[in-house]
């Protein structure tokens, strides 16, 4: 992250993607996507295992996720913050995530949300 990655919208999530607060997110910054609200989105905590391919909601009823975000580039949302320790915590490495995403390292979400205009928490 350096001083050139503002964006008007931060959206944070912290569940696994088999919640509803989780669904919300990613729905939430899919439509300021398509808004061209600048969105971006920050994983935390348990949210970095909606990154883990091979993910099937159906035997649960659930929806999966998971499927939505090699999308995200379609919705203009190009850049998806991670972060590092709860990566670390659940033994991910990049390659084994969905897709590409920026590491955030101690210190550096503060920078993002006060670099933002809104950030919502899910």
């Amino acid at each position: 992250m350096n001083a050139t990655d503002t964006h008007k919208l931060v959206f944070i999530a912290r569940r696994s993607g088999w919640t509803a607060a989780a669904a919300a997110c990613l729905e939430t910054t899919l439509i300021a996507g398509v808004f061209e609200m600048q969105p971006v989105l920050v994983l935390l905590d348990d949210a970095v295992t909606q990154l883990i391919p091979e993910q099937n909601g159906e035997t649960l009823g659930l929806k999966t996720l998971a499927r939505q975000f090699p999308a995200l580039e379609l919705y203009g949302i190009d850049t998806v913050y991670v972060d590092e320790v709860a990566l670390q915590e659940r033994g991910l490495a990049d390659a084994d995530l969905l897709i590409p995403v920026k590491r955030l390292h101690t210190g550096q979400l503060a920078t993002l949300v006060a670099a933002a205009a809104t950030t919502l928490v899910f």
